[in-house]
């Protein structure tokens, strides 16, 4: 987990420099439902007393699913077939977007002032904001990191359920690292988070909680370690 967040700081990186782009045509902007998810909110807010680290491994989720929606500012409202450019800092960003009817459907490359391009964005989300999926490229020697990290993959598939939650499907591929996290969320604030990592992928993680207590189950060690606890 913790190589995970080293490298992933080098995506945030990214993000944080462009996150305050802003639309000056004052136009309305196409901005994903899951960006404005906070998965804190839709877990049981006791666990974060009761195992913190549970809790803070599920809150990162949130920061996340975030990633792409500086780059989603489209000027000219939410229909219709459009593309541009706009600059922020260093960053050039053209897009593509559109919808046909039923999903929204977006591209974004990101290049820096040497021409170099820094981030490739792709995805959809469906109009009745149910479900979406992004593909997120970044080119980590082009912001000033270590040229062997090359490139940085994450694709995130999501979905809500008939069970008033969401279904949060994500994969990172660091080249020698690589990571998966699978997540259910319902609306009675019960959950699942499995997490596997490795080149082939292993399982690490599996957490369940309820909205009163949880069980972590790491895979780790040998034979596999439960510890249980109850929400504060």
């Amino acid at each position: 987990m913790k190589n995970l967040l080293i490298r992933f700081s080098v995506l945030c990186l990214a993000i944080a420099t462009v996150s305050c782009s802003k639309d000056s045509s004052g136009s309305k902007t196409f901005t994903p439902k899951v960006s404005a998810i906070d998965v804190a909110k839709i877990v049981p807010a006791g666990m974060q007393n009761a195992k913190p680290e549970a809790y803070a491994m599920i809150s990162e989720m949130s920061g996340y699913m975030a990633m792409p929606a500086a780059f989603m500012q489209n000027p000219h409202g939410k229909t219709g077939t459009t593309s541009g450019t706009w600059t922020e800092g260093e960053y050039t960003i053209v897009y593509s977007y559109g919808d046909n009817g039923t999903q929204y459907n977006f591209n974004y490359v990101g290049t820096n002032a040497q021409g170099q391009q820094v981030f490739t964005i792709a995805g959809w989300e469906l109009m009745d904001g149910t479900a979406g999926s992004w593909d997120y490229t970044i080119n980590a020697s082009a912001i000033g990191n270590d040229p062997s990290l090359g490139n940085f993959n994450v694709s995130f598939d999501w979905n809500t359920n008939t069970q008033g939650g969401y279904h949060f499907d994500m994969a990172f591929n660091m080249g020698d690292l690589g990571y998966h996290y699978v997540m259910n969320t319902f609306g009675n604030l019960s959950g699942n988070i499995a997490i596997s990592s490795g080149a082939p992928l292993v399982q690490t993680d599996y957490i369940e909680w309820t909205a009163t207590a949880g069980t972590w189950t790491d895979y780790t060690t040998d034979p596999a370690t439960v510890t249980s606890w109850t929400n504060n």
